[in-house]
């Protein structure tokens, strides 16, 4: 997948919400092939529906992986703070190896 923006969650969070859009577009012909009535499922009022439902679950989606992540907006960590932590899973990755 490409980059859209210089920030993971800010990519994340666009390619969830158009996830979610598309799903919300697609869903309306699944419900069609199912066998429920072409006049209900192909309402204006059904699409919209179907569309808010999906970009409400990506809505969700990124909340959720901000809080499963731990990064809340306006919150960053330091790449130095982050080097103790890195250097010490590396000589115990490197010691289960050998």
């Amino acid at each position: 997948m490409f980059r859209l923006t210089r920030k993971v969650f800010y990519d994340l969070a666009i390619w969830m919400a158009g996830f979610g859009a598309a799903t919300g577009l697609m869903f309306p012909f699944f419900a069609w092939a199912m066998g429920l009535p072409r006049q209900h499922v192909l309402s204006p009022g059904f699409f919209g529906a179907c569309i808010l439902a999906g970009v409400a679950v990506g809505a969700a989606n990124i909340g959720l992986a901000r809080s499963v992540v731990g990064i809340l907006p306006g919150v960053t960590i330091e790449s130095k703070a982050l080097s103790p932590i890195s250097d010490t899973s590396l000589r115990r990755t490197r010691s289960r190896i050998s």
